[in-house]
């Protein structure tokens, strides 16, 4: 099969770009008008506006975007790319023309519902409104009164993904002269970043292309005439074209490379089963990340475990990618170790998966000796028709569920019927040579020695897992080199992963972590560690050097008890939020945005806040946040005001609906305690706020499951309960409340909820727990009012928790 490189160049960009119009629309940037400014026409004999009106005109404004900017599209793309997206929207015999045209119809008709917002715009400058608003799960029912929130006409960033509730209706005069100045702001910075592309190679252009688009298009609606406005302009482009890719591939394949073989009918016809879509899983997470065996490193080795999980699935998207010669923009999803990829319905697409897949259970078994896990699906193949068909995608999300069980039923099935697949046979032959055992793994024999006196002989990987650990704290670039060393991370399919500083040398690609840069992908890998400076003195010389706190520098900064807590939450019913949560408007782009941003959260959201925020800053440390949950450790008493803050920051970035929740536990240790058996804890707190029975949204801490609500409200009375352990204001300097009472505070709770227990044997002195707490209180609590004695009675049954505050933050270090 011939195989046309530029052809097959023209339709991913074509498709990636035909709507572009759009932006520009919004922008009043009118270039289809250049032709003709007295007359407001277009010059363009096959302009599609001039033929179907106004609604139409944006595939010239498209056509005129990319013959401007010939520079950076090529002097030999230009023309075909721009002919493609001029005519998107048009039925002509052309077999490329269809494609581009059948793609956007499939991605944009599978998402268009007819639109519901009560908040009516001008609709060339409609918002884009919050994914989050429909959002429903079986236990929750939808309200009547919906909120309306609407993202800012802004760059992405943590600030301006917090959606906005607009209420009234604004004329379209109004509208025009408040957003003018947003829109052309936009427009003009996405211009100017488009034009720094020029000269790049088409693998780093079309990376580079989609970051761009996504730092600019995402508040953009991809339609506002008759359809929901909840749809970004960035995620129908890229559905669109990975659709597109698909198809092409597929009728190529299927048709060669003749033009007058295709059948312009059978790809309008929908019926051709032309796309693939496959799903793959990382399995054994937890397990593999807190599997430590010294302490010594453990930080090291726990961020660098957590970066190392994300590159994973962006390696394995990668390989299997490269090996069926598909760009980037096919992957729809990537999210908490699970992502889904377009690929198109041909043999050689599952030869790549086949080959992908050997290749990755053997890099699982030799790495991580079967303990993490990469399932790859078979995949499952779709036409446009299934598409287009309203209760199609119902079954969708279902099937990738189910192909991914499939595949984790079948682990390493690839790899067992070769001669060659015992699991332990490599590292037998090394530990014959009478090597020693890892100290950090405790699983694999000792091949890396040491670099100075305070290191030890390690593993390979656990070397390699210590010196990312050690770089990511500030690294400014991933990039993947050609030969591995030591400081690099050594993955499957020949990647060799590079953090920097500064920008290297060589290498086979490369992005920028964390800050957006144009001309480079950008990689999300939020780790905050707090930092210590300490002065040295080096040949006379006195030099600052920066190194990462302890667990027990952060337990000393802690008030009263020197503890540490570590905070493990995550998105309350996510499968079902996925599966049923979008009801009759799940769609490939709904499904996109929502994991999008939902990820957007806790991988740069989180950062953001941890990073910029005082409180936090020096003493929280981020073990891993990313896809739909974290886990961080700090000080105990700022963990306990960082887990309020981090659920109120969710609150607001899922549109104040209360549809969308988080739940969370909270331990509290003393440093030295081993980092596996913290994360255990936590994870079993965890469990306890989604076990309620009452529901979830809950957080649980000193043994208390609450919900979010009555956790602040307890906070507060904690605050309160303690100005009464404080010196009076008189000259005795006497304490209004001894500690003794407090810890009987807690008896008198646990006798109340065992009182409200019905199942349990009551015991007669169980039930005078109230009127020795007001003999108690009355004796010993001097006071002018009643404040103590009604705080603790109306949060009796809670009461360990806000009890327990003030006793750790009052406690004496010994």
């Amino acid at each position: 099969m011939e195989f046309d490189q530029k052809e097959y160049q023209s339709v991913i960009l074509a498709a990636l770009l035909h709507d572009v119009g759009k932006f520009m629309q919004r922008a009043n940037k009118y270039l289809c008008n250049e032709g003709d400014q007295t007359n407001n026409r277009c010059n363009l004999t096959d302009c599609d506006g001039k033929k179907k009106g106004a609604d139409y005109r944006h595939s010239c404004h498209s056509y005129w975007f990319i013959k401007n900017n010939k520079n950076v599209f090529g002097e030999e793309f230009t023309d075909g790319i721009a002919r493609l997206v001029l005519r998107h929207h048009e039925k002509t015999k052309d077999p490329l023309e269809a494609i581009v045209r059948m793609a956007d119809h499939f991605s944009a008709g599978c998402d268009r519902t007819v639109k519901q917002v009560t908040v009516s715009h001008y609709f060339k400058r409609q918002p884009l409104r919050s994914i989050f608003d429909k959002i429903t799960v079986s236990r929750q029912s939808s309200t009547k009164n919906e909120k309306e929130n609407f993202h800012r006409i802004a760059v992405l960033s943590p600030e301006s993904s917090i959606p906005s509730e607009l209420k009234e209706k604004v004329s379209k005069e109004d509208y025009l002269r408040l957003w003018e100045k947003q829109w052309d702001g936009l427009y003009s910075g996405f211009l100017s970043d488009i034009r720094k592309l020029q000269d790049l190679p088409f693998k780093r252009f079309v990376p580079a292309l989609n970051t761009i688009l996504e730092q600019y298009t995402w508040c953009v609606p991809s339609s506002t005439w008759k359809d929901e406005p909840d749809i970004s302009l960035y995620d129908h482009l890229v559905t669109s074209a990975a659709l597109a890719t698909a198809m092409y591939c597929y009728y190529l394949e299927t048709y060669g490379s003749n033009f007058d073989a295709w059948d312009i009918r059978r790809i309008d016809s929908w019926d051709e089963e032309c796309f693939l879509f496959v799903a793959g899983d990382l399995s054994g997470i937890q397990d593999y990340l807190f599997d430590l065996k010294l302490g010594k490193y453990s930080a090291k080795v726990l961020r660098a475990r957590s970066f190392e999980l994300q590159m994973l699935a962006e390696t394995a998207i990668k390989d299997i990618l490269e090996k069926a010669e598909l760009p980037p923009i096919c992957r729809i999803m990537n999210a908490a170790g699970r992502f889904i990829l377009v690929l198109p319905n041909i043999e050689k697409s599952r030869k790549a998966i086949r080959k992908a897949r050997e290749e990755i259970e053997m890099f699982c078994r030799d790495r991580y000796l079967g303990q993490l896990t990469i399932n790859i699906s078979h995949g499952f193949a779709a036409s446009g028709r299934f598409l287009r068909q309203e209760t199609a995608l119902d079954s969708f999300f279902p099937r990738i569920a189910n192909d991914i069980e499939r595949a984790k039923q079948k682990k390493f099935q690839a790899i067992l019927s070769n001669q060659n697949a015992f699991f332990i046979q490599n590292n037998y032959d090394e530990f014959k040579n009478n090597q020693d055992l890892c100290p950090v793994c405790g699983k694999r024999p000792v091949t890396s020695t040491a670099k100075d006196k305070e290191d030890e002989d390690l593993c390979r990987p656990c070397r390699q897992l210590i010196d990312t650990g050690r770089n990511l704290t500030d690294a400014n670039y991933l990039s993947d080199v050609p030969i591995a060393d030591e400081a690099c991370l050594r993955l499957f399919g020949e990647t060799n992963l590079s953090l920097r500083k500064t920008k290297p040398n060589q290498y086979k690609w490369i992005c920028t972590m964390n800050e957006y840069q144009p001309g480079f992908p950008l990689v999300y890998g939020g780790v905050h560690v707090p930092m210590i400076e300490e002065s040295h003195r080096v040949n006379g010389k006195d030099y600052i050097r920066k190194r990462i706190k302890s667990f027990e520098e952060l337990a000393d900064q802690a008030q009263g008890d020197d503890r540490v807590a570590m905070l493990k939450a995550d998105v309350d019913d996510l499968g079902s939020i996925f599966s049923i949560g979008l009801g009759k408007k799940v769609s490939l782009s709904r499904f996109a945005t929502l994991s999008r941003m939902i990820n957007y959260f806790f991988t740069r959201y989180v950062f953001k806040l941890v990073e910029s925020d005082d409180r936090f800053r020096d003493s929280i440390y981020t073990v891993f946040s990313g896809g739909d949950d974290l886990c961080v450790v700090g000080p105990w008493d700022k963990i306990i005001v960082f887990a309020n803050e981090i659920n109120q920051n969710f609150f607001s970035f899922v549109g104040r609906l209360g549809n969308i929740t988080l739940s969370s536990g909270i331990t509290v240790s003393k440093p030295n305690l081993p980092t596996h058996r913290m994360f255990t804890e936590a994870d079993e707190l965890l469990n306890l706020s989604k076990s309620d029975a009452k529901g979830k949204n809950r957080v649980t801490l000193f043994g208390t499951t609450v919900t979010w609500e009555q956790f602040a409200v307890l906070l507060q009375v904690a605050r309160k309960l303690e100005e009464y352990l404080k010196p009076s204001s008189g000259e005795d300097k006497q304490r209004e409340v001894g500690k003794g009472i407090f810890q009987r505070l807690l008896q008198y709770g646990e006798k109340a909820k065992c009182l409200e227990k019905k199942e349990d044997i009551i015991r007669p002195r169980d039930a005078l727990w109230i009127s020795q707490f007001y003999y108690d209180v009355t004796r010993n609590v001097r006071s002018e009012t009643d404040e103590f004695k009604i705080l603790c009675l109306e949060h009796i049954k809670e009461i360990r928790l806000p009890v327990s505050y003030v006793l750790y933050k009052n406690r004496e270090r010994g």
